[in-house]
């Protein structure tokens, strides 16, 4: 145990030291200087709601004041999460905004060792080396890109890991508290009640509603209903008219930038036919693929079983395709289903179509794809989702070996 301790000192302070060198230098300092991270945003935001003024926090004009004085952008990158969670910048915006990308830069490394501590036991059965290095290689161009961002995606991995935990502890009503923290990304969080509701786990439903509810009054309470008519008007606003060029620059919502299906029918419709029928492609595509996936969760299912885990992760997996708003950081959370799946194939080698080679030759197709999409430019970003179709359809292959009740016990 104290080995195991000293190795994740050890770890934490080269990463540590590490992402401390790489802050220095020039071209990063260039880029957080002129505000091109998206960092700019939390922090104008925290700053907004500090100085009194959240019931303007989703005003284009305000947002685009502050960010002009903190960095100078000719145009704001916009914040559009749920209200509340510009609380959670306020402290930073009574700091430096250098100081304050920093300190949310060692916060995100923070969250990753805590990410990984709260899934030690899944992580700690993957001893492969091969599975190791695609767990690695997959995880790591998302993980790079959330914190040179100064993005929130890691949060949303712990949230996610430790609702996940909750549900192989059988305390189904934290575990739906828990998930609820996560709906500063309503598109990520949502889809995964679904099949607890249509399988009446109520305790997990009920934790996530109360605790929803609270966040729900809190926002409320922030920005008032004036707020919440600005912050519905600005997505619609920003989701609209996107077949444009030129006048799109100043646009912080780019779909052939995102890593989901979305994403792809826009890169290869969106010149050819109207935007209607390309939202209209995308949506029905990925109803029918939500569809699928809430099928995996028919039977009665044991919380502790391996079969229960590749559900998990096939669905996180799916979630993350159907996302109608999903930028490469958000695919921090990889982690989880690529940790559980890799774990329940080391644990029941015999029950897995290909020995897990499917899984692992298509996770690292992720980092391939993270390279070309850099070569070409960020509007290539799509082609990740070609990554996570392969991913999906190698968990079900694994899953589609597990029979209902058969499962092996996993890790606890």
């Amino acid at each position: 145990m104290r080995l195991k301790i000293l190795e994740t000192l050890l770890a934490m302070g080269v990463l540590g030291g590490t992402l401390l060198v790489g802050l220095q230098h020039p071209a990063l300092e260039a880029h957080l200087a002129g505000g091109d991270f998206d960092f700019v945003s939390f922090y104008a935001a925290g700053q907004i709601v500090r100085d009194g003024r959240a019931g303007e926090l989703f005003q284009r004009q305000t947002q685009g004041d502050y960010q002009s004085r903190v960095c100078g952008r000719a145009f704001p990158l916009l914040f559009y999460h749920a209200p509340f969670e510009a609380l959670l910048f306020v402290p930073l915006a009574s700091v430096s905004y250098r100081s304050a990308y920093r300190v949310w830069a060692f916060a995100n490394l923070a969250l990753v060792f805590a990410a990984a501590w709260a899934l030690r036991a899944f992580l700690g059965t993957v001893e492969r080396l091969g599975f190791r290095i695609a767990l690695v290689a997959a995880c790591l161009p998302p993980f790079f890109v959330t914190i040179v961002q100064g993005q929130d995606s890691l949060l949303l991995l712990l949230i996610y890991s430790g609702a996940f935990v909750e549900l192989k502890r059988r305390r189904e009503l934290r575990a739906g508290c828990l998930l609820a923290l996560g709906l500063f990304r309503p598109q990520l969080v949502v889809p995964f009640v679904v099949p607890f509701l249509l399988k009446k786990r109520w305790k997990f439903v009920t934790g996530f509603t109360v605790v929803a509810s609270m966040l729900a009054t809190v926002s409320l309470g922030l920005v008032g209903w004036h707020g919440l008519t600005d912050w519905l008007g600005l997505i619609k606003a920003e989701n609209a008219g996107l077949a444009g060029g030129a006048a799109l620059a100043d646009r912080s919502v780019h779909p052939a930038a995102m890593a989901s299906l979305r994403g792809l029918f826009s890169a290869a419709l969106l010149t050819r036919i109207p935007e209607f029928w390309v939202n209209a492609v995308s949506l029905g595509v990925s109803g029918l693929l939500f569809v699928g996936i809430l099928m995996l969760w028919n039977g009665d299912l044991d919380a502790e079983s391996s079969r229960f885990d590749r559900i998990v992760a096939a669905t996180v997996t799916g979630i993350l395709l159907i996302s109608y708003h999903l930028y490469p950081h958000d695919l921090s959370l990889i982690l989880l289903p690529l940790a559980l799946s890799f774990s329940a194939i080391e644990c029941a080698p015999q029950q897995t179509m290909f020995g897990g080679s499917a899984l692992g030759a298509a996770s690292l197709l992720l980092p391939l794809a993270f390279l070309y999409a850099l070569a070409s430019g960020q509007r290539s970003l799509f082609i990740l989702s070609l990554a996570l179709v392969l991913i999906l359809a190698s968990i079900g292959l694994d899953l589609a070996q597990i029979r209902p009740m058969t499962g092996t016990k996993s890790q606890p």
